[in-house]
């Protein structure tokens, strides 16, 4: 099957929107310039969520992006840092608007490239319609009411504990856990089913 990625803005590593990802950086490098919030430059390329531990407080860059930028904030520590990731976020959502992510459990904030909504309810459609034809079913676990999928029939969508109430009256399940922790729970969920 193919590889999706960046909502469903890359599918098989060729990105299917354009994106200017470095003016995107740019709007970080200046907003972490005016709160004294340092650019982790030498480790500019993060391992998406988990390997990757600085020595000193900043943001880092994700890798591997072409259609949506990723930033990871970090305290002195090494641990995620929720306060720069919510500011940041915030900020980002006057320029970018519904196109930033924020979940400040692990420090991470984005902007994607293309309408998320579009992008990613066209790719889940057609992967649930070719789930469905071979008897099988998609479950979509996120956080927001662009993750619901239009037509029950192709599958389920779980929404983690933070989602909006409007999102979770559309939901099939609602986990019991926000951001990330959420998703957790949601794929351990899926990985008991059928093994009772």
């Amino acid at each position: 099957g193919a590889t999706v990625a960046e909502n469903g803005a890359v599918v098989n590593s060729v990105s299917l929107v354009t994106f200017d990802l470095e003016a995107a950086k740019a709007h970080v490098r200046e907003w972490a310039g005016k709160n004294s919030v340092r650019i982790l430059e030498e480790e500019a390329l993060a391992r998406e969520f988990g390997g990757f531990k600085p020595a000193r407080a900043g943001i880092a860059f994700g890798a591997e992006r072409q259609a949506s930028l990723s930033c990871f904030c970090f305290n002195a520590k090494g641990a995620p840092n929720h306060v720069v990731a919510t500011a940041l976020g915030e900020h980002l959502r006057t320029l970018y608007g519904e196109a930033v992510a924020v979940d400040p459990a692990v420090g991470f904030t984005a902007v994607h490239g293309a309408d998320v909504r579009t992008m990613r309810a066209a790719t889940l459609g057609k992967i649930g319609q070719r789930l469905t034809a071979k008897g099988k079913c998609l479950v979509v676990i996120g956080g927001a009411a662009v993750d619901l999928l239009g037509d029950k029939s192709l599958g389920q969508t779980w929404l983690v504990a933070n989602a909006s109430d409007e999102a979770k009256a559309r939901a099939d399940r609602v986990l019991t856990l926000p951001f990330t922790e959420g998703v957790i729970e949601g794929l351990e969920l899926l990985s008991c089913v059928g093994t009772d």
